[in-house]
């Protein structure tokens, strides 16, 4: 008895390392696999920093061109506003310039009109002198 006791002794030691030795290879290989779980964890972290990065970027262009198309609207409606402050007047410059232009026409008519009279008063003159003498 004192023999078999002893196998089965030496059976169950031999289990026993064969089962710690198992129990240490999967406890390696679950370690293997928390480390590549915790490797892809800390990749996909990485990814959403870099996501977010590139998120506050484009909502930081965004915003910049908003801003700048709120002030390329006002100064467009500013230029408006002073183009048609020019067009009136250029409306007005060309009344005065017609205005300017029909009373020196009515000028140079009434001199041509005073030049004719004082023309026909020298001949007249000059008539009246000749027949004197």
């Amino acid at each position: 008895d004192a023999i078999e006791l002893r196998r089965r002794m030496t059976e169950i030691e031999r289990d026993s390392r064969t089962a710690a030795s198992s129990a240490a290879n999967a406890a390696r290989a679950l370690q293997g696999r928390v480390d590549a779980l915790s490797a892809i964890a800390d990749q996909r972290s990485d990814e959403v920093d870099a996501e977010r990065v590139r998120t506050k970027e484009a909502v930081d262009a965004a915003e910049e061109y908003r801003t700048t198309c709120q002030r390329v609207m006002s100064e467009r409606a500013e230029l408006e506003s002073r183009v048609g402050e020019l067009e009136a007047f250029v409306e007005k410059l060309r009344d005065e310039v017609c205005a300017a232009e029909e009373q020196r026409q009515r000028l140079r008519e009434k001199f041509e009109q005073d030049l004719q009279r004082s023309e026909e008063e020298q001949r007249k003159s000059a008539l009246r002198s000749e027949a004197l003498e």
